[in-house]
Order: C-alpha cells, then structure tokens, then sequence
C-alpha cells in the first residue's frame, strides 16, 4: 500500500454535488459518539470524504481522496463504505476509470491508503456494497457485478488469516433451511439480474 497525498478542503463549501451531466452515489460511517464520515463523488468528478463531528451542527470539513497516487474514479461511480474500532479503520470502495474494483483503507496511524483491487466491474454497472463483522478480526465482504460473471453477484470477502478471495453467488440450497430452493419462477427471475443491477445503486 502507498500513503494517500489527501488534501485537506476548506469549510462550509456548499457546491458538492453534481447537478447536471452525472449522478453521484453517497456512503456514510459513524461511531457510537454520532462522529460521522460521508464518501461522494463531488462534481470534479473526484471523491471525498465529508467529516461531521458535532452532531448538532452543520459545519463539515473536506478531504480528496483521489489523489495522484488513487487510482482515478469512473464518472458515476458507486461508492460502499465500511468502519469499525471507533472509525479507527475505515474501508471505502469505488470503481476505476477502467472498470476496477478498488478499495481505500483508512488507519488511525498510517492515514489513508490505495488498498487492494478486487475485481473488475462490469461496465457501467452501478452496483457494489460492502459489510463488515468484527469480532476479534474484521471480516469484511464486497459484492458487485462482475465482468466474467454479470447475470449475477461476485463478492470479494476478507479476513486475516486468507485475505481477499472472490466467489460467485449461485442459485441453490438454502443453508439456512436446510434445503434446496425449487421455486423456478424465483429462479427465472435471476436471467433479468444484468437488467435489475444496472439501474440499481447498492450501498
């Protein structure tokens, strides 16, 4: 990973979003005290990261993240953001100018980073999420739709131990009911998934 050459905004900007020519897509973390960071793709089509850390007030600060060093964002790009230890590690994911998956990792003590690429997206797919459970590690899961398998969700999932590994999500048995799902018209409904996603933000 390389450091981030993150530069600091002014406060009180009030034109952040696009208006006209392409949409932007938002992500938000917080910690159990209300500080709050929101993620976006401003309308010089770079993407920043808004901290909030009184919540009654509206005053925020402004920091760009796509750097030199950051991989530029793909116009309209979705954004999926994840936090935890008391926004202590920050995990954001976005998609390149080609296509990419990629993710900016955030720590207390090295600032932010270019972390991994996870994918490649389909083109102009719109659809990426991400999760996180922490216990004594964090395991995190990225999903979005993938150029080698786009009638469906490919998710990138992470944990200590093995790092990032990808796999498909298919149709089958329910664990959770020990199972198999037969419902076919439920099944028929997946040929229309390249559809659904693209016109879908999932964050």
């Amino acid at each position: 990973m390389s450091n981030s050459e993150a530069v600091s905004q002014s406060p009180n900007m009030s034109d952040l979003l696009p208006t006209d020519l392409f949409w932007t897509t938002i992500a938000g973390v917080q910690n159990e005290d209300g500080n709050f960071r929101v993620y976006f793709q401003n309308e010089d089509y770079q993407i920043y990261e808004m901290t909030l850390n009184d919540t009654k007030s509206t005053i925020y600060t402004l920091l760009k993240l796509t750097t030199s060093t950051m991989p530029a964002a793909r116009i309209d790009t979705p954004i999926a953001a994840v936090a935890w230890k008391n926004l202590q590690q920050i995990r954001v994911y976005y998609i390149t100018v080609d296509n990419r998956v990629q993710e900016f990792a955030y720590s207390k003590n090295g600032g932010w980073q270019k972390g991994s690429t996870l994918g490649t997206a389909l083109e102009n797919s719109t659809c990426l999420y991400a999760q996180d459970r922490f216990t004594t590690e964090p395991l995190l899961r990225v999903g979005f739709q993938s150029s080698a398998a786009p009638q469906t969700i490919t998710e990138a999932s992470y944990n200590m131990k093995d790092g990032w590994k990808n796999r498909v999500l298919e149709f089958g048995t329910d664990v959770s009911m020990g199972s198999h799902v037969k419902d076919t018209g439920m099944r028929d409904q997946f040929q229309y998934l390249p559809q659904m996603l693209s016109t879908l933000y999932m964050v």
